[in-house]
Parts: C-alpha cells; structure tokens; sequence
C-alpha cells in the first residue's frame, strides 16, 4: 500500500502467506487496514514472515495508520510491526500463535494499542526472546536514526502464553502508559527496561515516566522464574548512575510471579523517583516487592501482600526487600497477610548493608518477623 486508502477484508476472504513473506506492507500514511485475514504459514521455527508491516523512516514517519478489527495467526516473525509511524491506532485484532512477538512497535509515537488479544508466542530456536506487545527501538542504532517510542497508551489488552519470555515491553520508551490490562501465564509479565548503547552495547538508554496501572498479571502454569513487573533503569554494575528509570506502578494485582534468587512479584533495579502504591501481591514466590540495588528514592506505599511461597523447602520468604546496597527507600502502610493455610513469610522487609529504608504504619502481622539485615531501618509505628 503506497497510497492513502481503506483495505477493508469482507467475511470470508483472507490471505494466506508462505514462511518468509509478508502479508501486508504500508509504505505511506493515511492508511486503514480493517478486518483482515491473514495466514502464515506457521510459528515452530524462526522466520521472517508478518502479518501487516507499517515502514516508515526517522526522516519521513508515517502518520494516522490504522488497523482494526482484524485476526492474524500463524506468522514465524510477528504478527503487527509499526516502524517510525506517529498517530496511529491499533486496536480490537486477535494475534495468535507467532514466532517472535505479537504487536511491535519501533520510534512509534502518539498511539493507542488498545482491545487486542495475544495469545501464543512460541519463541523458538534462533529467538532469544519474545513479546506479546513490545514498544522499543532499534538498538543498532543511535538515538538520531531510532528515536524512543514515546506517548503510547497500551490499554485494555488481553495477552497469554509468551512463556519464554515478556507479556508486555518497552524498551527506552518515554511517557508510556501501560494500563487495565490482563497478562497471563507469561514468564515476565510487564517489563519497563532499558535499550543498548550501539557501539559497546551496554545498558545505557533508560524509560522515562512510564505509569504501569490497573493491570492483573497472573500465573498458574509452571513457568520459569520471572517477575510480575520489572522496572529496571541503564547500568550494569551496583551503583551505576547513567540514565535510572522513574515510574508510577499503581493499583495493579500480580498474582503467581517470582522465584529465583532476584524475581519477585515487583522488581526494581537502577531507578530514581519510583512510586509503587497501592498494588496487590498474592501468592508470589520468595518475594512480592524486591528493590533489588541502585534505586534512589523510592516511595512504597498502601500496597498489600498475601499468601507467599517457598520454592524451596529452607528458602527465606520477605514481602518487601532491599537485599543489596545503594536503595534509599520510605515503605508505608504496608499489609502483610498469612497464606490461606496460615503459613506466615519469614520477615516483613529486609534492608541490606548500604541501603537505607523507613518504615512507617506498616503491618507486619503475616510475616514470623517483622524486619531483618544488616541495612538501617527506621520504624515509626510500625507493626
């Protein structure tokens, strides 16, 4: 499509695509896709095969691109990709069973991906990764030729079954909002991250002021350990100060997520000025909020935690954690519940050796102890 028009698909018709092909390519804006379908011809091995692929440039990006009401499946690559494009909508499409992700979108700004179901993303060999709805850049090159995604809403989205990896992505993304959507038996489910520096490939590029809300983001099949939600700023090492991620991560329920040595139902590393409230933790696995290390100024606030578990038979459970240095932290209100068994979590809150938290009117009553670790913790009314 390299004029401004209308494709709409009549009941019945569809278009069905060999491995490596693309269904649907959109080269100009003003464009509308509405009610496609569109066949690949599988997702159990890596290709390049799409479904509609919208290209615009740094120099020239599309505008008021639109695809609706359509149903994709089957595709070895992805199922919707949108590069350089600026006033769209994406919205009310079924994407089912892709190789590598089910919604891309590349240096896309001003848009609303919203109403859509994902299921199945299969990650095969050849893919390191894989995502439901991802909003990134192309980190092979600088800021100037892939500019951060940025002011998109991803909103009242249905997703399941990425299980090898993210339900839900930004990379570098500025002023995203990420809410009232269902995550499901994925491995990760909501991830606020960075993107690499092109040349020496390190963590350098942060989010900023993304609001993650009102989600639920569950798991009930035996996945690999991952965190519900992720917020993690640039830097490698403990203490790194390059580019630290804020966020408002406010009235979401996570329920399943966890595990591992680090994974929690919340985890937090490299951040500054984040504010976790309100959000409810039931039945994570060794820990419902970790701030990892080097999160500065962090507001933990009114948020409930519920039903924790072991996988491991000595392992210590902690409902909020700042295991390591470098995290300056005020954890408020905070309740603490037993399993419905009655099992209580090991403490309340850890604060490590080099982290500093204050802790005020919180309730510890599901917890044998209400805190522990060599870090200083100031409790004031604190239960």
């Amino acid at each position: 499509m390299d004029r401004p028009l209308t494709l709409v698909f009549e009941p019945g018709s569809s278009i069905t695509m060999t491995r490596d092909a693309t269904a649907i390519e959109v080269l100009t804006g003003s464009v509308r896709v509405i009610g496609a379908r569109l066949v690949g011809a599988g997702a159990t091995a890596a290709g390049l095969g799409r479904g509609v692929h919208v290209r615009g440039t740094a120099a020239d990006p599309l505008e008021d691109v639109h695809v609706v009401d359509c149903v994709v499946r089957d595709f070895s690559y992805d199922a919707l990709q949108f590069e350089h494009v600026r006033d769209f909508v994406v919205a009310r499409n079924t994407v089912t069973d892709l190789g590598y992700a089910g919604i891309m979108l590349l240096s896309s700004t001003d848009g609303q991906v919203a109403d859509n179901e994902v299921r199945d993303v299969h990650q095969p060999d050849g893919y390191v990764n894989s995502y439901g709805v991802i909003v990134s850049r192309d980190d092979r090159c600088d800021l100037s030729a892939a500019p951060r995604s940025a002011r998109v809403r991803v909103e009242r989205n249905r997703i399941s079954g990425v299980r090898r990896w993210e339900g839900i992505d930004t990379h570098s993304g500025d002023d995203m909002t990420i809410c009232d959507n269902t995550v499901q038996d994925c491995r990760v489910g909501i991830a606020v991250v960075p993107s690499k520096d092109p040349d020496d490939r390190s963590y350098r590029i942060g989010s900023h002021r993304a609001v993650i809300a009102r989600n639920r983001i569950e798991r009930n099949e035996v996945l690999l350990p991952g965190s519900g939600i992720v917020v993690r700023g640039a830097g490698s090492r403990l203490g790194d100060d390059l580019d630290r991620t804020d966020a408002v991560v406010t009235g979401n329920e996570v329920v399943g997520h966890g595990g591992g040595p680090r994974e929690a139902g919340i985890l937090a590393y490299f951040t500054r000025g984040l504010t976790l409230s309100d959000n409810h933790l039931d039945r994570c696995a060794r820990a419902a909020i970790s701030l990892y290390h080097s999160n500065d100024a962090v507001i933990v606030t009114r948020n409930s935690v519920s039903g924790l578990r072991r996988t491991e038979r000595t392992q210590m459970t902690a409902a909020i954690e700042a295991s390591s240095a470098g995290t300056s932290a005020q954890v408020v209100a905070t309740r603490v519940r037993p399993a419905s068994d009655g099992t209580l979590c090991s403490v309340g809150l850890v604060c490590g050796t080099g982290s500093t938290v204050t802790a005020l009117a919180n309730d510890w009553s599901g917890a044998a102890r209400p805190v522990g670790g060599g870090g200083t913790i100031d409790r004031f009314s604190d239960g």
